[in-house]
């Protein structure tokens, strides 16, 4: 199989191209899954939340292990932020339906990104048969 040494080289050039794409990949792919077990410690929390007695003293989490002493005042409703810095106030069943939604969104984009790393494992599989079938006397 002759192979000239610009074709060699356009087939290396794509091939450390699709590694460093999986590599993203794989990145924002653990990210997405890490924010799919946030949404579902969120939903079970908002589950638990609701069957605390008023008045009940909690630990609110202020972030990074620090937890700060307070009274449970409200266990009916909760304030979301919905962007933007926007804060409004939303039942539990309404603030599961928006985590629902958001989990909903990142599992399809999830998806998405799984077929794209499919792609894109299969197509580098096939530059390195290529690879495989060359040997140095068919360089010209």
């Amino acid at each position: 199989m002759k192979v000239n040494k610009q074709k060699l080289q356009e087939m290396y050039t794509e091939y450390q191209m699709l590694m460093q794409q999986m590599q993203q990949l794989q990145q924002n792919l653990q990210e997405l899954q890490r924010h799919v077990s946030d949404l579902n410690n969120l939903k079970k929390n908002l589950d638990e939340i609701s069957f605390v007695e008023l008045n009940t003293e909690t630990l609110v989490p202020l972030g990074n292990g620090i937890f700060l002493h307070a009274e449970l005042k409200d266990n009916k409703n909760i304030v979301m932020n919905v962007g933007s810095d926007v804060f409004v106030d939303k039942t539990f069943s309404e603030a599961k339906e928006t985590v629902d939604k958001q989990m909903n969104e990142v599992t399809n984009v999830v998806l998405q990104m799984e077929q794209e790393i499919e792609k894109t494992t299969y197509r580098i599989e096939e530059i390195q048969e290529e690879f495989q079938k060359i040997s140095p006397e068919d360089t010209e």
